[in-house]
């Protein structure tokens, strides 16, 4: 059990000003609840609130502290009033008004998507984005900047936005079909806010979906892309760890404000006569972006978008044998090929070699079974196909820089 802490008259006042309806939000309190668990003892409040509510604090509250995802100019407003520590976890910054953060890296899941789909053999990539939605437009535009840079062809659509984060119920779907039917196929398609309009519009344009039109979306709330005629797949977010991360900020944060400010009835000292000296900058505050889980598929992209008859056998044979030890001359006699001419092809078309392509797909499934099962460690490299738990670790530590175990210590948010 983890060590008991008692309330008291001097427990800090902490208000979580954080939306309840998705599987994100609910991550991220499930985070910050695991760390109130090791002994810190707030007083917490909470309400229920949806995902597109603009959450204000309450008339006359007073307290020590704040996690809050804040989502407009006039809520960042009414929390820098405040003048207690405050932590964001959204990922919008407001000009002259800085918080302390911790958020999921952005940059980080627009990459990722880029790299999904290239190393699926994609070439042309799209995003659809709400229209007046300024956090959405900066996604659009810093995706088509990976792909473009990458070599790719990018092809951005603006569809009518209803809310913060919500496409128009009314949005024509037959206009976007036709968008789609103009589309080099195929496409791979990403989207912050638009997925279930999009499988309506593959499904009216004829087109066949993830064949022709493959789609990726940047969250993995579970109800909302499995409750589609095609389920969507999207980019898996560190939930748990933000919340654990950003209430140990806000701890650290609230204890050095409470060492900062002197005893009650210390007589102010009077500034002596004299030159004025000018203050030193404050330091801004702390910002800790971390990096997105990976990529949950599910039907709506599970199709390798290439053409060569023999490098899609031997990517669909390592995809099929995952959790199993691979050679590169297995992969080969199963495309009927040389291994010369399969080093060839995946050179020219992936960039990389067989040998590096079997690693990442084992790498990638070890990640999936840290994240999603208790297996003991040897049990995960034996289930990912590595030869030995040491060469596992061997691996994370050159590409992820870590070690299995604190990986799955991160995004379990310890």
């Amino acid at each position: 059990m983890p060590p008991a802490s008692s309330a008291s008259p001097d427990s800090p006042r902490v208000a979580l000003l954080v939306e309840t309806s998705t599987t994100w939000a609910r991550s991220i309190l499930d985070g910050i609840n695991r760390y109130l668990r090791k002994g810190d003892y707030w007083q917490i409040f909470l309400e229920p609130h949806g995902s597109n509510e603009s959450i204000r604090m309450p008339a006359g509250w007073v307290g020590e502290g704040v996690i809050a995802d804040i989502k407009d100019m006039a809520m960042a407003r009414q929390l820098h009033a405040l003048d207690i520590p405050v932590v964001n976890i959204s990922q919008l910054t407001f000009p002259g008004l800085a918080f302390p953060t911790v958020t999921t890296d952005i940059s980080a899941c627009l990459r990722m998507a880029a790299e999904y789909y290239f190393e699926r053999g994609y070439e042309n990539l799209g995003y659809l984005r709400l229209d007046r939605n300024a956090f959405d437009g900066n996604m659009s535009r810093e995706f088509g900047h990976f792909v473009q840079h990458a070599g790719g062809r990018f092809f951005p659509k603006s569809v009518k936005n209803r809310a913060w984060g919500v496409a128009d119920w009314n949005v024509s779907i037959r206009e976007l079909a036709g968008w789609l039917r103009e589309l080099p196929k195929p496409v791979g398609l990403f989207s912050w806010a638009i997925g279930r309009e999009v499988i309506h519009a593959v499904h009216l344009a004829g087109l066949r979906i993830p064949e022709e039109v493959a789609l990726v979306m940047l969250s993995d709330d579970e109800i909302f892309l499995e409750m589609s005629h095609v389920p969507m797949s999207g980019i898996t977010h560190p939930g748990a760890e933000i919340g654990h991360e950003a209430a140990q900020m806000l701890a650290d944060l609230m204890a050095a404000k409470a060492t900062a400010a002197p005893p009650a009835g210390t007589p102010v000292k009077k500034r002596s006569a004299g030159p004025v000296r000018q203050s030193r900058p404050s330091a801004p505050p702390p910002v800790r972006l971390i990096k997105p889980l990976g990529i949950r598929t599910r039907q709506s992209s599970d199709v390798l978008a290439i053409t060569d008859p023999a490098l899609r056998a031997a990517i669909g044979y390592v995809r099929q044998h995952a959790g199993e030890p691979l050679q590169v001359d297995d992969l080969a006699r199963h495309a009927g090929v040389s291994r010369r001419t399969l080093e060839q092809k995946f050179a020219q078309t992936l960039e990389r070699s067989p040998a590096e392509y079997i690693r990442d797909t084992h790498l990638g499934r070890a990640r999936e079974l840290l994240r999603e099962t208790t297996l003991p460690i040897p049990q995960v490299a034996d289930a990912s196909g590595f030869s030995s738990p040491e060469y596992m670790a061997q691996l994370f530590r050159a590409r992820l820089g870590v070690s299995p175990l604190r990986y799955r210590r991160q995004v379990s948010a310890r």
